[in-house]
């Protein structure tokens, strides 16, 4: 079920989630267009326990529930009924009486203890217990997401579950079979795997964790009174429950079961060890199996669920579950009776009489998924390969940067495609490494290009500069010989003037003389032409030698520049 979502743009790839989480296949690492790591959510594999919500300081875990929906309803007048756990108690100590009277003022029907729930299931185990000849062992069904997890990847133990419903739905069986309560039905706690819960009894419609409720009606400025903490009754709209209200703390179900057998074997456990407890458990010869265990996902009980609005210390906790636990004592004073001389427990005389047997309150559990496959060590061994890791030793850091308890684990997750050999610190190192080698490489040819490049610009330059030198002679001599060469046409033509004028030159040899006198003239005219050329053509020469000598200086300033980058 999709309860448990990543916000991608919040998610840093920290890897927190996955080591928080009890059930690593829950998260699969993809990779986003930008080329970062982000931990999405596998519904599949997950149990909605919520420890990576707890876990995540950058807000990218976060949970749906039906607030909304049931928000909803209620503005379009449906008729619903609110079962509350006991938990709001410690979740707003000083703000559940008023939440649960705004919600009356929103359209709620009726209002429900989830704490008598409670007393329900404890009389439930009591007869359960009783009927049991030969006791292999008992773990708790209270935590949908400890129930979830042993159905999906603790198979040896299904079969140890209490087939007895936990207590907000022992409560919902009880207001529809037995006060025939014809309504919908809303649970108020401050668990998100209760929605499973809700879903497979089909007794529950709405699963409305505290968090969001009250965020809601802070939202819509709803008037809610305060109180104090140390009030803890309510005017429920049938009986508060007793002893029930310390269920949502560590042991409470074992303070609850002790009243009606003190000598029983029960051992509490609350929190992210119980997962490995749970496969130690399994493992452990009969003999060695308390005759209950009583297990909660959650660190110091359902009081500190993801549901809730908790924000204190275990002090703020039990200071509130002890003035609950002395009120309900207070109430549950058994009178002795009178013929008997015994005191007698007017809850049980009630619950036996009214309810009878457990049989509505039965539950069954299934196996969901087969366990993940365990690669082979061949498998393995390719894919530490892949990540350079050919070693013994490098094979076995254990850094527990990826989230996994072990390489051999992450390697697993590689093999299963949950995982990426890139979120390896230690192959990302050794391929920083390995690059950092290869820039380094890469840098010294660059040098060496760089080098040849600037002795090249060098020499060039030089050329370069000895072809302006050739130019500035090659000039000024042209303008010498044009000089020289202009003279000479003028002295040429005032002598085929003179000849051309005078009287002492043979007639014959006249026109031979100009003849020849012209050509010369002529081939000088051309020579100056050539002159003229040259020098346009030497500009030209300039104008290209100076395009040279700035793309070479550009090169080699780029050059520069690129060897400052890579270092």
């Amino acid at each position: 079920m999709d309860l448990i979502r990543t916000d991608k743009d919040r998610c840093v790839g920290c890897n927190v989630c996955i080591r928080a989480c009890p059930c690593r296949d829950a998260n699969r690492i993809v990779v986003t267009d930008d080329g970062r790591n982000v931990t999405e959510v596998d519904p599949d594999c997950c149990i909605m326990c919520g420890a990576c919500i707890k876990a995540c300081v950058h807000g990218a875990r976060d949970y749906i529930d039906d607030t909304e929906k049931f928000m909803t309803a209620l503005n379009n007048a449906e008729k619903i009924v609110v079962i509350v756990s006991p938990a709001i108690k410690t979740s707003l100590p000083e703000m559940w009486q008023g939440l649960l009277e705004w919600l009356k003022s929103e359209g709620v029907f009726a209002v429900y203890d989830g704490a008598y729930g409670a007393d329900i299931m404890t009389w439930a185990y009591a007869k359960h217990l009783e009927s049991i000849k030969n006791n292999k062992g008992i773990i708790a069904s209270v935590c949908p997401s400890l129930v979830d997890y042993i159905e999906k990847y603790n198979h040896p133990v299904v079969d140890n579950l209490m087939p007895i419903w936990s207590p907000e739905i022992c409560e919902a069986i009880y207001l529809k079979e037995f006060l025939h309560v014809p309504y919908s039905i809303a649970l108020l706690s401050p668990c998100i795997a209760k929605k499973v819960e809700c879903l497979n009894s089909e007794t529950i419609d709405y699963n409305v964790t505290i968090k969001r409720i009250y965020e809601y009606a802070l939202a819509h400025k709803a008037k809610m009174r305060a109180s104090t903490s140390s009030d803890v009754l309510y005017k429920f709209d049938d009986q508060q429950g007793v002893m029930g209200g310390i269920f949502p703390r560590d042991g409470g179900l074992r303070e609850n079961v002790w009243l009606y057998d003190s000598e029983r074997n029960i051992v509490s456990v609350a929190g992210s060890s119980i997962f490995n407890e749970l496969d130690l458990y399994g493992a452990m010869p009969q003999f060695k199996r308390p005759e209950i265990f009583d297990v909660l996902s959650c660190q110091n009980g359902c009081n500190c669920g993801p549901g809730s609005c908790f924000s204190g210390d275990i002090f703020d906790v039990m200071t509130v579950m002890k003035y609950v636990e002395n009120e309900a004592k207070e109430r549950r004073k058994m009178p002795k009776n009178f013929i008997t001389g015994k005191k007698e427990d007017s809850q049980k005389k009630f619950f036996d009489d009214t309810l009878v047997d457990t049989k509505k309150f039965i539950r069954t559990f299934a196996k969901q998924r087969r366990t993940a496959l365990t690669p082979t060590d061949s498998e393995l061994q390719e894919v530490f390969l892949s990540m350079g890791k050919s070693t013994k030793e490098q094979q076995n850091f254990n850094c527990h940067s990826c989230g996994y308890d072990s390489c051999r684990e992450m390697a697993s997750a590689i093999m299963r495609g949950i995982n990426t050999r890139n979120n390896c610190i230690q192959y990302a190192k050794t391929a920083l490494t390995s690059e950092n080698a290869g820039l380094e490489e890469k840098l010294a040819q660059i040098n060496s290009v760089s080098e040849s490049v600037s002795s090249f610009a060098e020499k060039l330059m030089a050329d370069i500069e000895s072809i302006y030198a050739a130019l500035s002679s090659i000039d000024k001599n042209h303008a010498e010989s044009d000089k020289y060469v202009n003279i000479i046409i003028g002295i040429l033509a005032k002598i085929i003037d003179m000849c051309r004028a005078s009287n002492s030159i043979d007639a014959a040899d006249l026109p031979t003389l100009v003849n020849t006198l012209s050509t010369l003239q002529n081939a000088l005219m051309k020579l100056r032409e050539s002159f003229t050329t040259t020098v346009t053509n030497s500009n030209e020469i300039r104008t290209s030698m100076k395009v040279v000598a700035d793309a070479s200086v550009s090169l080699n300033a780029t050059v520069g520049e690129l060897i400052v980058e890579l270092a």
